[in-house]
């Protein structure tokens, strides 16, 4: 993460006045935005912002899509599952929205795996068994709708690498499917500026834990 900045919160009547030509500039903002954010509350301005942004453009799925995607994320420097599972439902409603806007959209199924993921790593006796199948089920759509997509294949090796090693799980289970996705992100294209694309630096660097581990 790079310096803090102050990410000001743009009023409703400032999103309204956005076209439809101008959603990706909108778009645009909020992800510069993103670049420099510093702590948890930052995350959660920039997530607003995309709120607000998919309560103008009801019919496009993108801005709902950031705004869960950054709840999701907030979960991860929170240490209290009250205040991540109040992320997660914000999350979840944001999903439901770009789910209805465009159901076969690869990305937005990986997203919900994301989330049951997110739900397991708050309490993986309570969610663990309902939501581990569900996750899975949701990067097999994610990468029925688009073979090319990585982040599908990259979180599922996330849960291999999470699984107990008694389970089939650990580090040397996660590899092979850490070098699928690697592959996968090294010819992926996104289709345009505003679309998603992260994950490869993160898949990289679980690569590099993988060649440290065949060399001991």
């Amino acid at each position: 993460m790079k310096t803090l900045i102050f990410i000001a919160l743009i009023s409703f009547s400032g999103i309204g006045l956005y076209a439809q030509n101008n959603l990706d500039e909108a778009i645009l903002k909020g992800l510069n935005d993103l670049t420099a954010v510093q702590s948890a509350e930052d995350f959660i301005n920039v997530s607003n912002y995309f709120e607000r942004l998919s309560a103008a453009e009801p019919l496009q799925w993108l801005p709902a899509y950031y705004s869960a995607y950054l709840q999701i994320i907030s979960t991860f420097s929170s240490s209290d599952p009250v205040q991540k599972e109040a992320f997660l439902k914000k999350a979840q409603h944001e999903i439901d929205k770009a789910l209805k806007v465009a159901p076969e959209e690869s990305e937005i199924h990986t997203l919900q795996g994301m989330l049951y993921q997110a739900y397991i790593g708050i309490n993986p006796a309570r969610y663990g068994q309902e939501y581990s199948g569900k996750a899975a089920a949701c990067f097999n759509d994610a990468e029925a709708y688009d073979a090319t997509n990585p982040r599908p294949v990259y979180l599922q090796a996330l849960s291999v690498f999470n699984t107990p090693k008694q389970y089939g799980g650990g580090m040397e289970a996660a590899c092979p499917v850490f070098g699928m996705a690697t592959k996968l992100f090294e010819n992926f294209q996104p289709k345009s500026a505003i679309s998603p694309n992260w994950g490869a630096e993160d898949c990289q660097n679980y690569i590099k834990k993988c060649s440290s581990l065949a060399t001991n």
